[in-house]
């Protein structure tokens, strides 16, 4: 099990601007924000966050997160689950038997969870990214909008490779793991992109251009790059790809070495696109490999998340108050979708390195 139980936080990024959750009162001021933060850990109320694994995105996001509450006068105690839903269901359930606040879960199987105990223990439940099945105990959802990611991708290679006048422009896709967050992103992708496609204006060689045939479950750059070699094999021998579309940042950067390596310069590079906005990006577009990708700011998800946190341990806001169900019975819970941005290469460098969203350290580790 790992588990880290994490009391000071050094280099705190300070941000606002990031939108305010539904209060019952007005939210914490930044007085009151900047007074908490110089409490000593032994004042300090714990908040437990629970994540799948420890990826590059889930790490950014964990810092990010650690920052925003740490700031606020939390400690944090934080598990990753390596990707076990049992192990996750074991770290989440041994939480209500500690001196908790509020508990931020980040699910790796939303069906394998239950948040009963904490409603009766009368611990508030943040759920992001992943949504939980059993929304019983759950006081919060906060999770970036995948689909509008997908339309956003899809529009700006609409507009750049002017499709509404081209024809035979050749096009792949390479999704992430076959999971809702992934079939969202290619739903709002293909909404605008399948006329083009059907128009003659798109042509997908390979023909896989389905959900469950251009999905991939490398973990790695090179296991991308391996993929990738197999799919592309035997269809674009006399001519270069046009467009490949990615569905992650870690994905356009394995495709992104298998194309230089492949001996593809700034003259034929393929416009790759990817999700997400990580550390890797900074270096593909500073190349001139990437293209576009659709940036899931963290910091803006981490301090919506704090001060949603906030809002519930200080009683600014009650879920109660708000609660409906839907025809099933289910709880409805309250949700805050945000919406993803463009990064290219022409503002990538403002919005990554010049705000300091990344140090360069985290981007030549």
């Amino acid at each position: 099990m790992k588990r880290r139980i994490i009391c000071l936080v050094t280099g705190l990024l300070l941000f606002t601007g990031c939108g305010s959750l539904t209060a019952v009162e007005e939210g914490t001021t930044e007085t009151e924000i900047d007074t908490r933060a110089n409490l000593p850990v032994e004042e300090r109320e714990n908040i437990a966050i629970c994540f799948p694994k420890n990826n590059e995105h889930n790490e950014k996001l964990a810092k990010e997160l650690t920052n925003s509450l740490w700031r606020r006068g939390y400690n944090i105690i934080l598990n990753y689950a390596e990707g076990d839903a049992k192990l996750q269901a074991e770290q989440i359930a041994g939480l209500t038997e500690e001196d908790i606040k509020c508990l931020i879960v980040y699910p790796v199987d939303g069906s394998a969870l239950s948040f009963e105990a904490f409603e009766e223990a009368d611990i508030p439940v943040v759920n992001i990214e992943k949504p939980v099945e059993n929304t019983e105990g759950i006081d919060l959802f906060i999770k970036y909008d995948s689909v509008k990611a997908g339309e956003l991708i899809a529009d700006r290679i609409i507009s750049d490779k002017a499709l509404d006048s081209a024809t035979g422009v050749t096009i792949e896709f390479l999704m992430g793991e076959k999971n809702d967050e992934s079939l969202d992103f290619y739903n709002g992708l293909m909404s605008r992109l399948s006329p083009y496609l059907d128009s003659g204006a798109l042509v997908c060689r390979t023909g896989r251009t389905a959900f469950e045939d251009c999905s991939t479950n490398a973990k790695t750059p090179v296991e991308v790059t391996d993929d990738l070699a197999r799919y592309l094999s035997g269809y674009y021998i006399d001519e270069d790809l046009d467009v490949l579309v990615t569905g992650s940042d870690l994905i356009a950067n394995g495709c992104d070495a298998y194309f230089a390596i492949n001996g593809h310069t700034a003259d034929n590079f393929p416009y790759v696109t990817g999700v997400n906005g990580d550390a890797r990006s900074v270096i593909d577009f500073s190349e001139g490999y990437l293209s576009v990708t659709a940036f899931k700011n963290c910091k803006k998800e981490a301090e919506s998340c704090a001060e949603g946190v906030d809002d519930l341990v200080l009683d600014k806001f009650k879920a109660s108050d708000y609660e409906t169900k839907d025809e099933e019975g289910n709880k409805i819970v309250p949700t805050l979708v945000l919406e993803p941005e463009e990064l290219n290469k022409d503002n990538y460098a403002a919005e990554l390195l010049n705000n300091n969203y990344f140090s360069e350290e985290e981007i030549y580790k």
